[in-house]
């Protein structure tokens, strides 16, 4: 006999949050969670609103293989949407998986929580509090450097196409608007440029930008950084000589 689908009455995570009126909500203000349960490696997933995937939580600790796998092989539709949102398809994961596999010290890892996805990298908890962040390209945008703002990286290596980097856990509690935009004035002011990290918030039928506590962190010790280095870029400085071609280009001039 085959079955199909297995629900748990008597469950006591399954829930869902009441529904938000129509205003513009983006990002930490905006997201509201649901969990689902999920017959398989997977204890829970948690999901915003909109359907993006926030975290997972495992039955048992996983290697980083087969907590992918985890996720490539899950019954769960809402599991797998969320995955194509973020484009990643079943094939690219699998290769991940194959990747972290045949890495000596990445196989020897313990896997707990998926506590991060995004178009560029899953992000695990481990046993040991650490942080593993697996990418399919540079954790640093066009090569640049890490800087004083960046979250110091413990160590990182690849594995074929796969980059993966440890860093230390850091929180996004007590983090007040006041101190990223002074953070964020800092970077700024070395010549990077920063993108995807406003939210928009109505509030008094006015919209309000604010920063995105989630793509900063504070460590133990208290010191904020940057934890998504995707959202600084180095601005590019045109020679003289280029200067004036753009000049003369935009007046028409040859």
């Amino acid at each position: 006999m085959k079955i199909d689908k297995i629900v748990n009455i008597n469950s006591k995570i399954n829930f869902k949050s009441n529904k938000i009126n129509n205003k513009i909500f983006t990002t930490a203000e905006k997201i509201t969670d649901s969990f689902e349960r999920n017959l398989s490696d997977i204890k829970f997933a948690k999901f915003s609103k909109e359907g993006f995937l926030k975290g997972v939580e495992y039955n048992t600790l996983l290697s980083p293989s087969k907590a992918i796998k985890s996720l490539v092989n899950s019954l769960d539709n809402k599991i797998s949407q969320a995955l194509l949102s973020q484009m990643h398809t079943r094939e690219e994961l699998k290769e991940m998986a194959v990747d972290v596999a045949s890495d000596d010290f990445l196989r020897n890892l313990k896997v707990n929580k998926l506590i991060g996805l995004g178009a560029f990298a899953l992000v695990f908890e481990l046993d040991n509090g650490k942080i593993l962040k697996l990418t399919n390209g540079e954790h640093f945008p066009d090569k640049r450097q890490p800087d004083f703002f960046d979250l110091p990286i413990e160590k990182q290596g690849k594995s074929s196409r796969t980059h993966y980097y440890i860093e230390e856990k850091t929180t996004h509690n007590n983090i007040t608007q006041e101190e990223l935009r002074n953070f964020v004035n800092d970077i700024e002011k070395k010549g990077y440029v920063f993108r995807d990290y406003l939210y928009f918030k109505e509030n008094n039928e006015e919209v309000e930008a604010r920063i995105r506590e989630d793509q900063f962190g504070k460590t133990k010790d208290g010191k904020l950084y940057l934890i998504d280095p995707g959202c600084v870029i180095v601005q590019k400085k045109l020679s003289f000589e280029k200067l004036l071609k753009k000049f003369f280009k935009e007046l028409n001039i040859s």
